[in-house]
């Protein structure tokens, strides 16, 4: 695959995320080792390592690998981030250049072509235009707020004669869009700036049906609007309580929109929002209407995933407002939901009330429910934790380390005497799943961190393509039976390839082969490969480029 067609290539879904990691900056750390090899640290769930390998040309990606446990595609979401990141690089590279040529035609142009050369790109961008009014005309004292309208025209002159907004159209009107939130932004804190706001999100929440949005920037445009108003509703002060009412009855008219009838998700979010401004009775009150008005109109569809969601709004306004003893028994009236009995355990775990929180468990599991989520499980954790039940803790640890949980693992080292035990425990567990491919990567995980070379030999060898991974780490206990085994899974690679950059492939882990071997062992591997695949003469002319 290239970068430069990862949109076309990849899931959407998986791109969408791949963009979010990006976006909130899960990337740790990132190692580049040279213009053609990358290594990133990245949070997830868990921490994660991965390198990306290009091609001469910089834009093919020749291989890739990433120690979380996803199998559902060739690449997860903490590839797709990093492919991402190489690509935004190599842009911001060839931007600089590009900047850098304009600088030196720009210097040599006087006044008149520069004035002359602006007028035509705002004619073409208005937004641009409005943004620059804004920022530079001396005689606006206050930063005017755009007209609602704006949005509303910048839609529409995208969609031209048509309904639909095609990919690349799709990305230029985003793109205009976020210019024009920025102005939003930028304008005095009011009560006009925040129906504004509520009116852009209606606006771009409609956008989901009527365009292309496989490179996720709509939902980044919904994920902006929303950053910008919390920020203006913790800014603004409100003249009275009616002020208040009012932009509550903004809210519910913009949430009976039939658009968050279709994606009653994004409702939520934007309901959320205002949990942090409901000081004033009546306005709460309003706010609890709102939500049980949002209740009613879910159909049996959308009852199992919106029901819960929404109601841990309606929670978080009785933890946040209400007493404790009123909290308690909302969460208590609602418990049948296992995300609202969750949220009380959580609350339990809070008050260092374990043994209520082993009761609710138990509760569950008299009932027939499934206790062993990992949500539940780390629920569990936590109150053996609380208690100094070790037994418990302990097998509770190995059922997250087996659901791929490795933090676990340290976390319960830190916590129990007798580790040596803790450890055989956890591996013979995982040995016993095997080969399940998420198990295979936990255990090469807890093996690399107890430093056990022998056990992870064992592992490569009913495993072998970890070798290519391990080798290097491998060596240092028994190089001659690392380098069979690498040489071994070499041939078997020879045997099932097939295709130019799989044959390239194979080179690479033959150049890798030589760097910890040597070179007589690789020419070695070389004359085997030739001599047992003599037909195969596109793998044949990739050998001969080794050096």
């Amino acid at each position: 695959m290239k970068l430069s067609d990862i949109e076309k290539a990849l899931d959407p879904v998986i791109l969408k995320r791949g963009m979010g990691y990006l976006n909130y900056e899960n990337l740790k750390s990132v190692k580049k080792e040279n213009n053609q090899l990358y290594r990133f640290v990245i949070k997830g769930s868990e921490v994660y390592t991965l390198h990306v390998a290009l091609e001469e040309d910089k834009d093919t990606i020749f291989d890739t690998a990433c120690t979380c446990p996803y199998d559902k595609g060739p690449y997860c979401k903490h590839q797709v981030a990093a492919f991402l990141y190489i690509r935004l690089k190599q842009d911001q590279a060839v931007e600089k250049k590009q900047e850098k040529l304009l600088y030196g035609i720009f210097s040599k142009l006087d006044r008149g072509q520069l004035i002359n050369i602006l007028l035509i790109l705002f004619k073409r961008y208005p937004s641009e235009r409005d943004k620059f009014i804004g920022t530079f005309h001396k005689s606006t004292k206050k930063k005017a707020l755009p007209d609602k309208e704006l949005i509303t025209d910048m839609i529409d002159t995208a969609k031209g004669d048509g309904e639909f907004i095609a990919y690349y159209d799709t990305l230029d009107l985003t793109d205009d869009l976020q210019n024009l939130l920025e102005l939003i932004n930028e304008a005095d804190e009011s009560f006009e700036k925040l129906a504004t706001l509520i009116f852009f999100y209606k606006e771009a929440t409609q956008l989901i049906d009527c365009c292309d949005d496989s490179g996720g920037s709509v939902g980044t445009l919904l994920d902006s609007i929303l950053d910008v108003l919390s920020n203006a509703l913790t800014a603004t002060i409100f003249s009275d309580k009616l002020e208040q009412l009012k932009l509550m009855r903004e809210l519910r008219k913009t949430l009976s929109h039939p658009v968050f009838r279709s994606w009653t998700d994004y409702g939520s979010q934007l309901l959320s929002i205002f949990l942090s401004r409901l000081e004033n009775i009546e306005v709460r009150a309003e706010f609890i209407a709102l939500i049980d008005y949002m209740i009613d109109q879910l159909n049996p569809l959308e009852k199992d995933i919106m029901l819960p969601r929404l109601l841990l709004i309606k929670a978080a306004v009785f933890k946040a407002y209400e007493t404790e003893e009123d909290y308690l028994e909302f969460l208590n009236r609602h418990k049948a939901l296992t995300t609202i009995r969750q949220s009380l355990m959580h609350h339990l775990l809070e008050k260092n009330a374990f043994r209520q929180v082993l009761n609710q468990l138990e509760e569950m599991s008299k009932a027939g429910e499934n206790i062993h989520t990992p949500n539940l499980l780390e629920i569990a954790y936590e109150a053996h934790r609380g208690l100094g039940n070790h037994y418990d803790l302990i097998q509770n640890a190995v059922k997250l380390i087996l659901l791929g949980k490795v933090a676990y693992y340290e976390q319960t080292k830190d916590i129990i005497s007798d580790t040596e035990a803790f450890y055989y425990t956890v591996k013979q567990a995982l040995k016993e799943e095997l080969p399940n491919v998420h198990v295979v990567n936990t255990l090469k995980q807890i093996l690399l961190l107890e430093e056990d070379k022998n056990e992870l030999l064992e592992l490569v060898k009913v495993n072998p393509s970890l070798i290519v991974e391990l080798a290097g780490t491998l060596k240092e206990t028994d190089e001659d039976e690392t380098a069979d085994l690498f040489k071994a899974y070499i041939l078997e690679s020879a045997d099932s390839f097939s295709g130019r950059k799989e044959y390239q492939q194979l080179a690479q882990m033959i150049v890798y082969f030589g760097q910890l071997f040597g070179t007589e062992a690789r020419e070695e591997v070389i004359v085997e490969v030739k001599e047992t695949y003599p037909r195969k003469k596109a793998l044949i002319d990739e050998l001969g480029k080794v050096s």
